[in-house]
């Protein structure tokens, strides 16, 4: 039921790496304890599907799990406003998406406006201030 797009550029490994992957997925494993389905959009590769036994009955869907990441990153900006079209099918399985930042967040609004779904927003850390 409810889609959780990471920040832009933004992994479960990274979360892994910066020791806060427990903490910010406690949430979602509450929900899916209540019986929520839960997935997590993240801009990692495969190497995040690895993360499955830790976040059991959490979906991933990694950006980059079956292409790889263009190494310009103008050209990873770009495309990420192409990634709900990419993935309509996986996301249409979610009726709420959720972002975690703004720096991300239109990735959530694209796929909010294509499939016609609620979206959440979460302003989290923002750069300005």
């Amino acid at each position: 039921m409810v889609c959780l797009f990471f920040t832009y550029g933004v992994s479960l490994k990274k979360w892994d790496e910066l020791g806060i992957l427990e903490r910010e997925a406690a949430l979602y494993k509450n929900l899916v304890r209540q019986g929520l389905r839960v997935a997590f959009f993240t801009y990692g590769d495969k190497k995040d599907l690895d993360y499955a036994k830790q976040l059991p009955g959490i979906d991933i869907i990694p950006a980059y799990a079956d292409k790889l990441k263009p190494k310009n990153n103008k050209i990873a900006f770009l495309q990420s406003f192409t990634l709900s079209f990419q993935f309509k099918d996986k996301l249409s399985r979610y009726s709420i998406f959720k972002t975690n930042q703004m720096w991300g967040a239109w990735t959530a609004l694209i796929a909010k406006w294509l499939l016609r779904k609620k979206l959440l927003v979460r302003c989290g850390f923002e750069h300005y201030y």
